[in-house]
């Protein structure tokens, strides 16, 4: 009876945090000595981002041609979705001439950070099994449940349709930290928003904590006393196990202690730099920040991912001051985290990164919003990012080749996700060799490296 209650105790902890047994078992096995450290912070646009008001065309004929899909936002009546062109943050990119594009005007800091070449952003980005043209649409194979939230958004992590669906899937997150041998750590993983496909994987789940503390499950005193039974224990199972949980449960300790500090480096650069903003993503990007700072208290590996979120980009009704106010909070709590980053010594060694569930259609709706897509931009932040723009421009004339033939005005991919998730993974330490094992699909599309990140 007292090993099933620890068993069951046990269990239950591991569930909540999202650490099983295989993770604990694991605690102390394979914990890098490799001082090269790196992290990846994948920024999730809960809703699918409308990439196409995010990166808008900046040349005098192109904007035209914009505005006569969306028409511009007039404040009074409050109709129309597009950007004045007056508005928007023009892009100088080296080599172009006059801006082509311009960047949203909530977006201030990711603009001046892209003049000081911290920023890349990547143009028609979206899940595709193989290259698809709008000629090539009816004898392609494609993603499965195009335009559906739960199926893009699992496809957009896990980077595959092929075992979608089959239980055993592992995010390209999980993959990446698999190829490096890196699993064994309690910390390689955490996600502050959510469960989540990027790090999924049958063999370990991520740690998955709020912004401010673990929720303690168990009280100290009646755990203390059942992994005492359990070291006690004849059984060799319930030994282990039990010594296993107390380490896990010291961790516990210390990410609690991280949350409660608030005299950190970290946290003082993040809080400057956000004028005190500490709720949602904010909040979230705040508690990384504090993980990156006290990673060498927490024996974190040479390597770890982090995932955070924000909702409330299914703009399908009202959607310009909405999506304004969404990308200003993008924005500045990214902003922030760089501080922050920079503050503590980490300005090569941390990128981050948006992944949505996809992007909006190219013309305005009835309701002033934007309808399902496929394709749409991302950005990606970082002293370790080859600043710039990168992917070619879509035709948005009707009938074009980059325009899905079912879809309401909705632009095909030209780069899958696989290309832009590998190119962050060689940055991140993957062998050239464990690519393609990373990504099965990648020798499809030619190019593995989009050149965003610095080797």
């Amino acid at each position: 009876m007292q090993r099933r209650r620890l068993i069951q105790a046990l269990s239950a902890w591991g569930l909540r945090t999202g650490i099983p047994a295989s993770a604990l078992l694991a605690h102390s096995v394979g914990q890098s000595q490799s001082q090269d450290y790196k992290a990846l912070v994948c920024i999730y646009l809960f809703g699918g981002n409308d990439g196409y008001n995010m990166l808008v065309p900046y040349e005098t004929a192109a904007h035209a041609n914009y505005l006569t899909f969306r028409p511009e936002y007039n404040s009074s009546t409050r109709q129309g979705v597009g950007v004045a062109r007056n508005a928007l943050l023009p892009l100088s990119v080296q080599g172009m001439g006059s801006p082509q594009m311009g960047l949203h005007p909530s977006m201030p800091r990711t603009h001046a950070r892209f003049g000081s070449g911290q920023v890349a952003l990547l143009k028609n980005v979206g899940t595709l099994v193989e290259p698809v043209t709008r000629s090539s649409y009816n004898s392609k194979r494609l993603p499965i449940g195009l335009l559906a939230h739960d199926t893009q958004q699992e496809l957009s992590m896990l980077t595959t349709a092929e075992t979608q669906g089959a239980g055993t899937e592992r995010g390209w997150g999980s993959r990446m930290i698999e190829s490096m041998n890196l699993q064994g750590n309690s910390f390689t993983k955490v996600s502050f928003q959510s469960v989540n496909r990027w790090m999924q994987s049958p063999t370990q789940s991520p740690l998955v904590t709020g912004a401010n503390q673990i929720i303690p499950i168990v009280q100290a005193g009646p755990m203390a006393a059942l992994i005492a039974q359990g070291n006690g224990s004849s059984r060799p199972f319930t030994k282990a196990y039990a010594q296993q949980m107390a380490a896990a449960y010291a961790d516990a300790g210390k990410v609690n202690a991280i949350f409660s500090a608030h005299s950190g480096t970290a946290e003082q650069a993040f809080l400057g730099g956000s004028a005190g903003r500490s709720h949602g993503l904010y909040g979230q990007l705040l508690a990384v920040a504090k993980f990156l700072e006290s990673r060498q208290s927490l024996n974190a590996p040479s390597r770890q991912i982090f995932f955070v979120g924000i909702g409330g980009f299914d703009t399908h009704a009202e959607q310009f001051s909405t999506h304004a106010s969404l990308l200003s909070d993008l924005d500045g709590a990214v902003d922030a985290f760089m501080t922050a980053v920079q503050a503590i010594g980490l300005s090569n060694q941390v990128t981050a990164f948006t992944l949505s569930d996809f992007g909006r259609t190219l013309r305005m709706n009835a309701s002033n919003g934007t309808d399902h897509a496929w394709a749409s931009h991302n950005m990606v932040w970082g002293a370790a990012v080859r600043g710039g723009v990168y992917g070619r421009d879509a035709d948005w004339t009707a009938g074009s080749e980059d325009i899905s033939p079912y879809e309401q005005m909705s632009i095909i991919p030209s780069i899958s996700v696989q290309q832009y998730a590998a190119t962050l993974s060689k940055w991140f330490g993957v062998g050239d060799a464990a690519l393609n094992s990373v990504f099965p699909e990648l020798p499809l599309f030619g190019t593995a490296n989009l050149g965003f990140m610095k080797s």
